[in-house]
């Protein structure tokens, strides 16, 4: 109940640490660092599911991830699952790749986004627009959809979308 209070689990080599200060609560490994290469481990029924290593990198899959964010689905099928409330035409679920953050701006991206060509929730039907960066334009606002393929297949590259 102490501002500030925190619960170390220590064994001989190691010693974790839950730590509640103002409005963050964390989950430590070695906050003291006094081992190199220290790892938090999330596992559930005695097997790891995901770790953080100790470079940041998080690994769903793998305790070796090899990049900030390693994802490894195991054997054929979906790996990931993104998911939107939307439900209305021209609404979309995306993913946005960014090669730079400025002031919290996402500059210079592209995304994938499943656009709804519909508006009645059992025929969304939606299309899978390619969005990047136009020339000379760095803002999110500068992204215009370069191709898109419909769900009858139809694949519109430049600037007719008019299916």
């Amino acid at each position: 109940t102490d501002i500030g209070a925190y619960l170390n689990v220590t064994d001989q080599f190691q010693t974790g640490r839950l730590n509640a200060t103002g409005s963050v609560f964390k989950i430590e490994a070695d906050p003291d660092n006094t081992y190199a290469s220290t790892a938090l481990a999330f596992t559930t029924d005695g097997t790891e599911h995901m770790r953080i290593d100790s470079s940041g990198n998080v690994g769903i899959g793998t305790a070796n991830p090899s990049a900030t964010l390693d994802v490894i689905g195991g054997g054929s099928g979906k790996v990931a699952s993104f998911k939107s409330g939307a439900a209305n035409i021209n609404d979309y679920a995306g993913i946005t790749i960014h090669s730079q953050t400025v002031t919290n701006v996402d500059w210079y991206g592209s995304e994938i986004r499943s656009i709804n060509t519909a508006s009645t929730p059992s025929s969304l039907n939606p299309r899978l627009g390619f969005f990047t960066q136009d020339t000379n334009t760095y803002l999110p606002s500068g992204r215009t959809e370069k191709m898109s393929i419909d769900g009858r297949g139809n694949v519109k590259i430049g600037n007719n979308y008019n299916y």
